[in-house]
């Protein structure tokens, strides 16, 4: 399972912050080229034939095939297709193709302990190319009332152990660049950092090698 954490400052309360993430409006100000994010229609109900998941079509490894797309069932996790539920299609360009799925997303109780916080929105894939997908966007106040910090969190795994070490760092990294596209569309310029960092192990050696030798 691997993780992907990317957060940002900003200049907004938590509330008007959270509005921003829940309207579709920054949907036309992505970046294509990183991400493209469409409203979709609820999962359908429980006895209707789901719609068939787009097989993964990234650039594969050579002797190792795609993985193919994972439909969950539409009468899976509880609250599915809810009043409160909403669901997206997202596709993420990665290495000459492209990784697509669909997402619920809701809105949970706010934390207990953090009375001042937006309850944030989580989600879960429906259908997709991953093999499991789930998050979260929290909503933390700042020192001021007049600002706060947006914390992205999310947990993949595409199912295949070769892909372990070889295609899903590569796929973090490029899923932390999407988030920040996501953040510049809905909020404009914000400084982000990613914790940990998503550079896989061998890109960071070569890295630390450079920096030695110069």
């Amino acid at each position: 399972m691997r993780e992907v954490r990317v957060r940002a400052r900003v200049a907004l309360d938590a509330r008007t912050a959270l509005a921003r993430l829940t309207t579709s409006a920054w949907h036309g100000r992505l970046d294509g080229d990183a991400l493209r994010v469409t409203t979709g229609k609820r999962p359908p109900t429980s006895g209707a034939s789901a719609e068939p998941a787009t097989p993964l079509d990234i650039e594969s490894p050579p002797g190792i095939e795609a993985v193919p797309g994972r439909p969950v069932s539409p009468a899976g996790p509880a609250g599915v297709g809810s009043d409160d539920d909403r669901l997206s299609e997202w596709a993420l360009p990665f290495r000459g193709g492209t990784v697509r799925w669909r997402q619920r997303e809701w809105t949970p109780a706010a934390p207990a302990d953090v009375s001042s916080a937006a309850p944030g929105i989580a989600f879960e894939q429906v259908d997709g190319d991953f093999a499991a997908l789930s998050g979260a966007w929290n909503l933390l106040p700042g020192p001021g009332d007049a600002s706060c910090e947006v914390v992205f969190e999310a947990r993949f795994d595409l199912g295949v152990p070769m892909y372990d070490r070889v295609v899903e760092p590569l796929l973090a990294r490029v899923l932390a660049r999407a988030v920040r596209a996501v953040l510049a569309a809905a909020y404009g310029h914000v400084e982000t950092e990613e914790d940990p960092p998503t550079i896989p192990a061998p890109e960071r050696q070569v890295a630390a090698a450079l920096s030695a030798a110069l």
